[in-house]
Order: C-alpha cells, then sequence, then structure tokens
C-alpha cells in the first residue's frame, strides 16, 4: 500500500533517500549510515504488514482500510522525523539514543492506539493480544523494578524532586518475597505490552475519617509509550472507575500538561505552592458529588473563550458565585495562588500556547487537607461507602 510522505525519486529521478544516506555518510561515515537506515527498513516492514498486525491483536478478521492507511502514514512521518533529525546535525551519541528508544513494535502498537482514539471507538484494553490490564493490591518485583525505572527516567531532570519521589514509591513498593506490598490500602493498576509495565499508577485508601479518601499518586507513561494516549485511556479505567465510590485526593506539576487533563477530568485546584524542590506543585481531588455545586465546573471551553474576549481576565457572576476567567502564556506569572486566597480552580486547559483557567470563590469554608472531613456531604459518602462494602463491588483484580 502507498502511504502519504513516502520517499520517491525527484523531478530529476535521483532517489532522495539515496541523497539523504549520502549526506548521512559525509557527516557521520558509513557505520552510523547503515544503523540509521536498518532502523527506517525496520519501521518501513511495520508499515507494509499493520493489515496483518491489525488482525492478531484486535482479533479482527478484516480492519478497517481507512485506519490501516492512518497508522502507516504515522509510521512514515516518525521515519521522515528520524532522517531529518540527522540533518540538523546531533551529535553521535544522541542519534545511536534517539534509535535506541525507536522500536517499531512500540510505534505500531502505539499508532493503533491513538487512531481507534481519534475514529471514536472505544478501546478495551483486555481485548488486545500481548497486553494485560491488571488491577491488584500488589505488584510482582520485576513490575515494581520496571515502575521504578519509569518513574526514574521521567522525572530526571529535576533531581531533588525525583529523589523524594523514588523515595516514596520505595517506601510503598517495599519487596517481601516474590510479591511486592505496600503500606496499606493499595490498589495497582498497571498496562503490560509483552510482558512489561508501560504505564501505571496507585490508590491508596484512607479511612480515618469514615469515608473512602484515596490518595491518587505514581502515574506514569513510559517515555516511549507517550503520545499515543495511553494516559488517557489508564485515566478512564482507573481514575473514572474509582471516583464513583471515593473522593480522589493527589498533586501534581501545576504546568504540565497532565495537570490541565487531570483538571478537565473532574479535579479542582484546591491549594499551590509555588516552588516545591523546584516543582510549581498544585494540590487537586476529584469528588463527583461535590462537583454538582461548582457552576463553573459546566462552563463550555468556547465559552469560556467568548466570555474573555481579548482581555486577559475576566470577573462575572453565576447566580450569585464569583467567576474568575485568567489567561496567560507559559512566560507570564501563574495564577493558581489564586487557590491559597479562597478560590477552587476548576478549569483549566490551552488553545495553542495560550492556558486558559477559570476559578470560582467559594462561599464558605471548606477543608480540602488531606484525611479531613467533608460534613457536608458525608452522608452521601457514606451511602456509597457502605453499598459498595454490602454489594462486594470492589474492582476486578484483572480484566
Amino acid at each position: 500500500m502507498k502511504f502519504e510522505n513516502e520517499p520517491s525519486p525527484n523531478s530529476k529521478g535521483i532517489n532522495e533517500l539515496e541523497v539523504i544516506k549520502n549526506n548521512i555518510i559525509n557527516l557521520y561515515g558509513q557505520e552510523i549510515a547503515n544503523k540509521i537506515f536498518a532502523k527506517y527498513s525496520e519501521i518501513i516492514y511495520a508499515a507494509d504488514n499493520i493489515e496483518e498486525y491489525l488482525k492478531s491483536i484486535t482479533k479482527e478478521s478484516k480492519p478497517d482500510k481507512i485506519l490501516i492507511n492512518q497508522i502507516g502514514t504515522n509510521l512514515l512521518k516518525r521515519v521522515q522525523q528520524l532522517l531529518l533529525s540527522v540533518k540538523q546535525g546531533l551529535s553521535v551519541e544522541d542519534i545511536n539514543k534517539n534509535l535506541e528508544n525507536i522500536q517499531s513494535s512500540i510505534l505500531l502498537f502505539g499508532s493503533v492506539i491513538k487512531n481507534l482514539r481519534k475514529q471514536g471507538k472505544v478501546i478495551e484494553l483486555k481485548d488486545f493480544v500481548d497486553v494485560e490490564f491488571i488491577v491488584d493490591e500488589s505488584v510482582l518485583e520485576n513490575e515494581a523494578e520496571q515502575m521504578r525505572e519509569i518513574y526514574a527516567r521521567n522525572y530526571k531532570d529535576t533531581p531533588e524532586f525525583q529523589k523524594e519521589l523514588l523515595e516514596n514509591f520505595d517506601h510503598s513498593i517495599g519487596t517481601r518475597g516474590e510479591r511486592s506490598y505496600g503500606d496499606g490500602d493499595n490498589m495497582f493498576y498497571l498496562l503490560k505490552v509483552i510482558g512489561r509495565v508501560v504505564a501505571f499508577c496507585r490508590f491508596h485508601e484512607d479511612w480515618e475519617t469514615g469515608i473512602i479518601i484515596k490518595k491518587f499518586g505514581f502515574f506514569n507513561v513510559d517515555q516511549n509509550y507517550q503520545g499515543f494516549q495511553l494516559g488517557e485511556i489508564m485515566m478512564e479505567q482507573s481514575l473514572d472507575l474509582e471516583a464513583k465510590n471515593s473522593i480522589l485526593q493527589a498533586t501534581c506539576t501545576a504546568t504540565a500538561s497532565i495537570a490541565e487533563r487531570y483538571i478537565q477530568r473532574g479535579f479542582i485546584g484546591t491549594r499551590f505552592i509555588p516552588d516545591y524542590k523546584g516543582i510549581p506543585d498544585l494540590y487537586i481531588e476529584r469528588n463527583d458529588i461535590k462537583n454538582k455545586e461548582y457552576p463553573s465546573k459546566s462552563l463550555r471551553e468556547e465559552e469560556i473563550i467568548s466570555k474573555l474576549g481579548s482581555s486577559t481576565e475576566h470577573d462575572f457572576k453565576i447566580n450569585d458565585t464569583e467567576i474568575k476567567i485568567i489567561s496567560f502564556n507559559e512566560s507570564d506569572p501563574l495564577p493558581f495562588g489564586l487557590t491559597n486566597e479562597g478560590w477552587i480552580l476548576t478549569q483549566y486547559f490551552s488553545i495553542g500556547k495560550k492556558k486558559y483557567t477559570v476559578f470560582e470563590k467559594m462561599k464558605h469554608e471548606e477543608k480540602f487537607e488531606y484525611g479531613e472531613d467533608y460534613e457536608r456531604f458525608l452522608g452521601e459518602i457514606k451511602n456509597v461507602t457502605e453499598n459498595r462494602k454490602n454489594n462486594n463491588t470492589e474492582p476486578p483484580y484483572i480484566f
């Protein structure tokens, strides 16, 4: 099958690949050129075998031709990026590192997931061959090791913060025998591809207040699998499930794109620490019962942008609730300090390089500290808790 962006002979009949290869040989020598084009051939081979791959992992006898073409085009774009990166004059060390990180099996799997989601199809990870979505109270030792590797790699640019995160991780995932164990009531969600952990998160229950409050954390996706929306799938099949019966609390890096996804997925921002060991730290909470009382949570993105107009800040009211919209760029001061002044963050999203936030003034003092009581909603949450315990509706351990 012929895909878009596939290299072809130019108007003079000279094959573009030969020109690129000769340039690479001149810049880096024959050995590097051979490595690059071996990787190129590997990805091209994968693109030529998309249909058979789809049959094997989705168990469909006749995969969608449009999907096949979209996946093939995406793979060839990655090939172009590989070749262009060499033209940009990277060091030999960087080139070798990039080649190690590019694996056709990962690209193919990730492209399938991403394009299925673009088509609006519901993805059941359990239906994919060589894919496991595990929910369990403990993890195997080799799984814990793989999780730690991912964690360390994702935070290597903030060493002080990385050290604390890994210490907390090691404390919670202490090993004993062939199984690992946590420091209490843990539930781990693991996504494994061909037997290796590629994404994970953890929920830790706190029963001190008589209601279920779960601390959500350790959410990480292997860098090789980032950009394929696996994080979105993990959130759908872990956060949304846990939020049905619990209040969820977590912290996140305020400037990271994942923070936006958390807020748009039902969390609110409750407190902000501008510089926690080099990280702007945002405390977040998701309480699906309480969310119904925040009128700004239901505002649509286009409505928010329209109300703001050409300004960077706009104040208004919904009934008697004060609402504040603030837009900012990456170089601007962060507005999240409002959460320390009686406001909560209810919306957070980006359009291009501009970020939009919506804050809502609390009408009364609310308690968002970990472990504190939520008196107004105690009865409702306790009912949900009791129903879950009476009906034995714990999440399945593997599906």
